[in-house]
């Protein structure tokens, strides 16, 4: 009987034993689970920025080719307000009918902002060429593919439709504009 009584303890002390180290291992199972769905979540976020910097990567290539087109032309973009220091620059060809417009300076911005581009045309009618949403928040320099200008453009105008906190704001706010001047002799000889 002691032998007995004796077995059940010892039985007894090895099962809350096994109770204190399984618990112990399913809180460690749990803590290794939480690090496994943050290092997921950082690989997600990798994998975004790299794919969004083969874009820029195959559009600044695009970029680079269409420059180097014989009716190339590259018109450099100004800031139009005195926040911070917004520039561009928007390459277009009218033979490979493409335009890629470049922005650099953007204000570091929590979501994504659509832009609004603009051409304005010889009697001074704007038109909507394109609504683009740019990624600030990653980089503050972005390279866009635009439609190229129509032939009567006269003027390129660049409004974002949110604000930094990537709220809607009620009108779009120009923030870059330049001048289409035609030239008068090619750019190319």
């Amino acid at each position: 009987m002691a032998a007995a009584i004796a077995c059940a303890v010892v039985a007894l002390e090895m099962a809350g034993q096994f109770g204190q180290r399984a618990s112990h291992f399913q809180r460690l199972a749990d803590h290794l689970q939480a690090r496994l769905g943050r290092t997921e979540e950082r690989l997600t976020f990798a994998n975004q920025q790299v794919a969004q910097m083969r874009r820029q990567d195959a559009v600044r290539e695009d970029f680079n080719r269409l420059v180097s087109a014989r009716d190339s032309r590259v018109v450099r973009l100004e800031g139009v307000n005195h926040g911070p220091p917004v520039r561009g620059t928007l390459a277009f060809s009218s033979s490979q009918s493409q335009a890629i417009l470049e922005v650099i300076g953007l204000p570091q911005a929590t979501a994504p902002v659509p832009l609004v581009i603009r051409w304005i045309r010889h009697p001074g009618v704007p038109a909507v060429a394109t609504t683009v949403t740019a990624d600030a928040s990653a980089q503050p320099e972005i390279m866009l593919e635009v439609p190229a200008p129509p032939k009567d453009a006269v003027a390129v105008v660049v409004e974002a439709v949110g604000n930094t906190t990537g709220e809607a704001t009620a009108a779009p706010t120009p923030i870059l504009r330049g001048e289409l001047q035609r030239p008068a002799r090619p750019v190319h000889p």
